[in-house]
């Protein structure tokens, strides 16, 4: 058992869950219990206290039996266990003593999350004819709208090699159609784009060292002020909406659009920024980086448009026993902690303004290097020889799709389909682009 932060106390609230989507209204008893967030194995309660006598002991029960005495102090709590079984019911209750009175709480009753399958159905996509052809990122809309970027290399009608690249694919639903989108960078039409943010088949935002934005009539660039992103490589484009958007780059650069303008974040550090999440809420951002040789790992939160260093040192730091780096990719489920990736696996991040891996929930075989999911029961990993799947419980790794000489640089899920992409290494001056396509 954990007690995180006090939070107030309000005679009346309702709690929307990213992992559960349940409602809870507190009862108008002085003792109650509410329904924060679970998982397959963990649950988050809101222990709510009153006008009761703050210093007396409450009695929480799980079906039945007392399994913790608590002494709330002066103000609510949120009470964390992570001992529980999937797909499991479970009824809380909690009772306290007013003046020699019994006082109990409303049951709090619910059901863990159940895993979900390993077992998927996957194809796989290559292009590029010479040069060294990469898929850096991609986003999906829907099962027949996905957008991956990168650089791609093909040869002219000729069969001759095509100096002018594809930077852009595009899936239709039964095909990849190869585009080129205008990004003038250096005297050069057309470059290499880092990132995309796809919010709607009219609404997607596509990033490399500047910003172009798709509006379903044209790519039109997006001008940041100079005093706001100088020639910084933007390495990550993610947000909520067109007026919630946030990229990232090198020098531990941040800029923020609000759909009107843009404005910079002060990171505090100089590290190459290479993930941005937040919660479904926007309540908390989470940013990691490195620096050059990967020796230094830093962690960022934003909360209210501040930026936070929660962590920056040796990427061999260790916390809890666990190691912090090189960090490479992060995701959340909730306001409460950050899945935070290293190369070797995945630990939990508390939400808090230090740093403090609860625990290590994967580890893996090469590798990783992106993370993506759709709640705490379907996560899914790519990186150098990797492509894995968190089913709440387990990580499982597709060993035929991890071919040695194939490194996955990123990975989007929406709703059944998993799209993964990066590159087959042929050798120095040759790769193809992969894509690996996949549906539960």
């Amino acid at each position: 058992m954990k007690i995180f932060f006090p939070i107030a106390f309000f005679a009346s609230l309702i709690f929307l869950f990213n992992s559960c989507h349940t409602e809870v209204v507190f009862p108008g008893p002085s003792l109650g219990l509410g329904l924060r967030a679970y998982s397959c194995t963990e649950i988050w309660i809101e222990i709510q206290v009153g006008n009761n006598d703050k210093t007396a002991n409450i009695y929480l029960k799980k079906d039945g039996q007392t399994i913790q005495i608590i002494n709330m102090g002066q103000s609510d709590s949120v009470i964390y266990f992570d001992d529980l079984l999937p797909n499991t019911s479970y009824q809380f209750d909690a009772l306290t003593y007013v003046d020699g009175k019994e006082l109990n709480s409303n049951p709090l009753i619910f059901t863990t999350l159940d895993t979900t399958s390993h077992n998927l159905t996957w194809q796989t996509f290559s292009f590029g004819k010479h040069n060294l052809s990469t898929l850096y990122d991609v986003s999906i809309i829907n099962e027949n709208n996905i957008w991956a970027v990168g650089e791609i290399y093909m040869n002219d009608s000729l069969g001759n090699p095509d100096l002018k690249i594809y930077n852009t694919l595009k899936w239709n639903g039964s095909d990849w159609d190869m585009l080129r989108i205008p990004f003038t960078y250096q005297g050069t039409d057309y470059n290499p784009l880092q990132s995309v943010c796809a919010f709607s088949a009219d609404d997607i935002w596509l990033c490399g060292n500047n910003v172009i934005h798709w509006n379903g009539s044209e790519f039109k660039p997006e001008i940041i002020p100079s005093g706001i992103w100088g020639s910084y490589q933007i390495n990550k484009v993610w947000g909520r909406s067109s007026s919630d958007l946030y990229i990232i780059g090198s020098k531990g650069s941040i800029a923020y659009f609000n759909g009107v303008n843009w404005s910079k974040i002060e990171s505090g550090t100089t590290s190459n920024l290479i993930d941005i999440w937040g919660t479904q809420e926007g309540n908390t951002i989470w940013i990691c980086g490195v620096n050059n040789d990967y020796g230094i790992s830093t962690l960022l939160k934003i909360k209210d448009g501040i930026s936070e260093i929660i962590f920056e040192g040796s990427s061999n730091t260790k916390s809890n026993g666990y190691y912090v780096g090189p960090v490479s990719s992060l995701w959340s489920d909730n306001d409460y902690r950050v899945f935070l990736m290293n190369w070797g696996g995945i630990c939990l991040q508390k939400n808090s303004d230090k740093l403090f891996l609860e625990k290590q929930i994967a580890a893996f075989s090469n590798m990783g290097l992106g993370m993506d999911g759709s709640s705490y029961n379907n996560v899914f990993t790519c990186g150098q020889k990797l492509l894995g799947h968190w089913n709440g419980v387990n990580l499982s790794e597709y060993q035929e799709l991890q071919t040695p000489q194939r490194t996955l640089m990123s990975i989007n899920v929406k709703s059944d389909i998993i799209c993964s992409v990066g590159l087959d290494y042929n050798g120095p001056v040759y790769s193809n682009a992969v894509i690996i396509l996949g549906r539960q």
